[in-house]
């Protein structure tokens, strides 16, 4: 059939508006690539991430269980003073917290009207991420790592170590330039470095287009980190993404489609309608709005018994719900942290007795073990610091009548 020239133009005006990409995507996502050079690298990563998409579909558990995961939050700058402060960081995080809640604040004036459809897909993922007040670590840097993000996850390259990796999501927060939005490391991928990086432009609030103000980049790569692949893929379009309630996309919706213009997919060779409202697609922040079921059920799988994020689960804020009293106090708190001076551990306990305190180095090495006496209440127990080397410590009580419970020590 001949087609005439006008058709041809109007057809690749449709496509460039349905799916902006390369020099028009302001948000640039690494993760794929990031997590490609490893994986293919790896002899058996076919046979071992096969094997771990059989045992998430197969997964049956629900989301109605709260889980709470720990996050460490690095900070490395190149300006004389940090760029922006805690709060900005917390504000951050509580956005972060109410998506994987399913809190929802969309108007639906705003919304472009045929992603209405998608609505009743939206889940309640039920995470909640925990910013104990110690770990927040600011590092002032002088290295460019245009050429290895990953070492930013290395003190000995110029960087910040890991800190607790197993147990707790480790953030790091950096200028990468003017549209990279940063890369998180997917869970089946094998490396030591182990963690999220933040293009600091999109912090919440921080980036000079209100386009991604909102802080939903880091909902994206926090989600990335959990098991979810985006809803595109770069090396195979139209890739399946591995969730049943999602569609295939040929490209990132890098642009907010107006509240009438149609988002096409064209994966399934019929033109079905793409998925633009998804947090795993490239919308910009106002156009994003859900994760799926199927999203949620999949992250569920990674962080279950048998998948490979379980350990995130038992982290010092999911093991230590007591870390907060009913009065909101806490149960224990180094005071001054961080310190170049002695320090006393503020213990809250609800007995008297024999308490363990454990302090431990990053790699889990105990430098510290002693069993002082406790009475029912406050209780203030002195340190000096010349006992321990520069660096980052994570403390223990074991006993007194209630669960472990854990704080982190940093020494300057």
């Amino acid at each position: 059939m001949k087609m005439t020239k006008t058709l041809i133009i109007a057809m690749i005006i449709v496509v460039t508006n349905i799916y902006s990409q390369s020099d028009q995507t302001y948000r640039k996502y690494l993760t794929q690539l990031q997590n490609a050079e490893l994986n293919n690298i790896e002899p058996d990563f076919k046979n071992r991430k096969a094997k771990l998409e059989e045992y998430v579909s197969s997964y049956t558990g629900s989301s109605s269980t709260p889980i709470e995961i720990t996050v460490f939050v690095h900070v490395l700058y190149k300006e004389a003073d940090p760029p922006f402060k805690g709060e900005d960081i917390r504000k951050q995080l509580k956005t972060v917290n109410d998506i994987f809640q399913g809190v929802n604040y969309i108007n639906r004036d705003s919304v472009n009207i045929h992603q209405l459809t998608f609505l009743h897909l939206m889940a309640n993922v039920n995470l909640q991420f925990c910013l104990p007040e110690s770990n927040v670590f600011y590092k002032k840097i002088d290295t460019d790592f245009s050429n290895n993000w990953w070492q930013v996850m290395n003190a000995q390259s110029g960087g910040s170590d890991l800190i607790n990796p197993d147990q707790q999501i480790n953030i790091y927060i950096i200028d990468m330039g003017e549209n990279v939005a940063g890369f998180a490391k997917y869970p089946w991928t094998i490396t030591p470095d182990n963690g999220i990086i933040l293009n600091s432009l999109f912090l919440e609030g921080k980036h000079p287009s209100p386009k991604y103000q909102s802080g939903k980049t880091l909902a994206h790569l926090m989600a990335s980190y959990l098991g979810l692949h985006d809803l595109w893929d770069e090396y195979q379009p139209c890739q399946d993404d591995y969730v049943e309630d999602t569609p295939s996309h040929f490209g990132p919706s890098s642009d907010f489609l107006s509240t009438t213009v149609n988002a096409i997919s064209f994966c399934d060779h019929k033109g079905s309608k793409a998925m633009t409202i998804n947090f795993m697609d490239n919308t910009e922040d106002k156009g994003l709005h859900l994760f799926t079921e199927g999203q949620s059920k999949r992250i569920r799988a990674m962080l279950s018994e048998e998948g490979p994020l379980y350990s995130l689960t038992s982290g010092p804020c999911g093991q230590a719900t007591a870390s907060s009293r009913t009065d909101g106090k806490e149960w224990i708190k180094v005071v001054p942290n961080p310190t170049n001076a002695d320090f006393a551990l503020n213990y809250f306990s609800k007995v008297d007795g024999k308490i363990q305190v454990q302090i431990m180095n990053t790699s889990g090495v105990i430098v510290h073990n002693d069993y002082p006496y406790v009475r029912k209440g406050q209780n203030e127990m002195p340190y000096k610091h010349h006992q321990f080397a520069k660096g980052f410590y994570i403390i223990k009580i074991t006993g007194a009548g209630q669960e472990s419970i854990y704080t982190n020590l940093i020494i300057n």
